[in-house]
């Protein structure tokens, strides 16, 4: 995901296009999202669903 082409509801709007990977888990957390699942993606990658109570899937 471009980070600054999207807006991820309870989150700020990004000004970056990349973020670390413990940075981002830090903020979904913090937002109330939690991981509901993963799976292998393109070029090494590993893809993420966030779930969050009031908020759709991210």
């Amino acid at each position: 995901m471009t980070l600054n082409k999207h807006q991820i509801q309870g989150l700020t709007a990004f000004n970056c296009a990349v973020l670390d990977s413990n940075t981002f888990e830090i903020l979904m957390t913090q937002a109330g999202y939690s991981i509901s699942g993963s799976a292998p993606a393109q070029s090494n990658r590993i893809k993420v669903w966030w779930i969050h109570n009031e908020y759709p899937r991210v």
